[in-house]
């Protein structure tokens, strides 16, 4: 499976990079979690093949539980 020749996991990074610098324009250190869980998905995806719904299940998960469990930790470091 690929997207428009790419490989599944090299979009995943290329959109983790996207949202990481989307945070720099929007400040509020949530859209950094994104870009976290798209890595997520990225790292996961070469181990485990899934079809395009359970990687954007696993994206919004490691998102969310990204966000919940570090949020306050990252903020302080930033």
């Amino acid at each position: 499976m690929s997207f428009m020749g790419f490989s599944p996991v090299l979009v995943w990074f290329l959109v983790g990079i996207v949202f990481l610098a989307l945070e720099l324009l929007l400040p509020g250190l949530i859209v950094f979690f994104f870009g976290l869980g798209a890595w997520s998905v990225a790292m996961l995806l070469p181990l485990v093949p899934m079809s395009l719904a359970v990687q954007l299940l696993v994206f919004l998960s490691a998102s969310l539980l990204l966000l919940l469990v570090l949020r306050s930790f990252v903020k302080k470091i930033f």
